[in-house]
């Protein structure tokens, strides 16, 4: 008796597999049709986006307050000095304030950040005295704010450095006699170091520090573009979800095939068109960027990652209506790209909407994408997005069935 429900149950699995596999190679024609009206939007989008970068600045700058005592001219040249490097022009604006107004607008947020200089401080660094400036940013601090305080912190380690060097120089000339005087050998140290100041790239190892973290713009954007490909071309399977096709769902829930099996049937078959796509995409990649080369993470990334996102599907038309599903759809599935850090590096993003992206999902499918291109998955991404995967199947099932009642 087991051995024949046994039976009976592979022919129901069989029968519910077979009934909706002819159902998704009825779509398969409008399926891919999204995929290239999917392609020709995300080809004109590129352009435009890339032209922006072109023509744009990325990082907007930031708001310097500059507080300098009256009659210091010394100082007031210093600070118009460092306000003309590339480095720094490239990510703040100054402006000179009194120290009541720019602690005012720091605390009101109109400048991110305010540098007080004591008076005569050119005078006591040159004397040794060594009198502290004062550097305050606002508690709301973002890329842009990071990389300059990076900046700060940089230029207070060589001037450390430079004052050592210096000071080095006129204990030892106190001690043995040299040809010309202290101070002009102080001028002279200085002097050849600031030389060295100017090449600062000579002296030190580059560090390219990133947004798109370890992956790099080329293998981040290249993930983004199969991403958003594959979940867009989910808005093929909604003919899946019609509630007007009613008949086959009750036929199979009269022969003994509950709506879970109907579910997990369904996900089945988006999964393998998914699937079969993303490979499809991966191989086009390569072809383009020789860098992308297939290795033993693509065929099991691809597939986790194509029921991810034919579960993620599931969710939305297991919960939408009929009439508006393909565009809930479609709003869902840019929303996920944008706000989980697919279309532009979360590093960009607000601070509210940074923390917003670390939970969604999309997150952690473009950290796959990048470990399938760059040969090096993560058993921690794997396990997280077969998590929400299930998770996200469990709801759209549940929204399945409170349809059905």
């Amino acid at each position: 008796m087991k051995k024949a429900e046994w039976s009976s149950t592979i022919r129901r699995t069989a029968a519910c597999f077979s009934a909706e596999w002819k159902r998704g190679i009825r779509l398969v024609p409008s399926f891919f049709a999204a995929v290239t009206m999917i392609g020709v939007i995300l080809v004109l989008a590129s352009s435009v986006f890339c032209r922006t970068l072109e023509n744009g600045q990325i990082l907007p700058k930031i708001q310097v307050a500059m507080v300098i005592p009256d009659n210091d001219p010394l100082t007031e040249m210093a600070s118009g000095y460092i306000e003309a490097m590339d480095s720094v022009k490239g990510l703040a604006e100054f402006s000179y304030l009194t120290e009541e107004k720019a602690m005012k607008r720091l605390e009101s947020g109109r400048i991110t950040c305010a540098i007080l200089l004591p008076e005569n401080m050119y005078a006591s660094v040159d004397s040794g005295e060594n009198v502290p400036v004062r550097v305050l940013f606002r508690k709301d601090s973002g890329l842009t704010e990071e990389m300059f305080r990076n900046l700060i912190v940089s230029g207070v380690k060589m001037l450390q450095t430079s004052e050592a060097s210096i000071y080095a120089v006129a204990e030892i000339s106190s001690e043995y006699p040299m040809r010309i005087a202290v101070g002009d050998q102080m001028n002279l140290m200085a002097a050849q170091y600031f030389s060295l100041l100017l090449r600062r790239q000579d002296l030190w190892t580059e560090k390219n520090v990133s947004a798109f973290g370890a992956a790099g713009p080329v293998t981040f954007y290249t993930g983004t573009v199969l991403l958003a490909i594959l979940l867009l071309a989910g808005i093929g399977f909604a003919g899946l979800y019609d509630r007007a096709d009613r008949l086959t769902v009750h036929m199979l829930k009269r022969s003994g095939i509950g709506y879970g099996w109907q579910a997990a049937a369904r996900t089945l078959v988006m999964t393998i068109l998914l699937w079969l796509l993303l490979l499809m995409e991966y191989l086009a990649a390569g072809r383009i960027q020789h860098a992308i080369a297939w290795n033993r993470y693509v065929l099991p990334g691809a597939l986790l990652l194509a029921a991810a996102a034919a579960c993620f599907a599931h969710l939305i038309y297991g919960w939408a209506d009929s009439d508006t599903a393909t565009l809930v759809y479609l709003l869902a599935a840019v929303l996920l790209l944008v706000i989980g850090g697919g279309l532009v590096p979360s590093a960009y993003m607000p601070k509210m909407l940074r923390g917003i992206s670390s939970y969604l999902p999309a997150t952690n499918w473009q950290l796959l994408l990048q470990g399938m291109i760059g040969n090096s998955i993560a058993a921690e991404n794997g396990t997280r997005t077969a998590v929400t995967a299930g998770v996200m199947w469990g709801l759209g099932t549940a929204g399945i069935m409170r349809h059905e009642k």
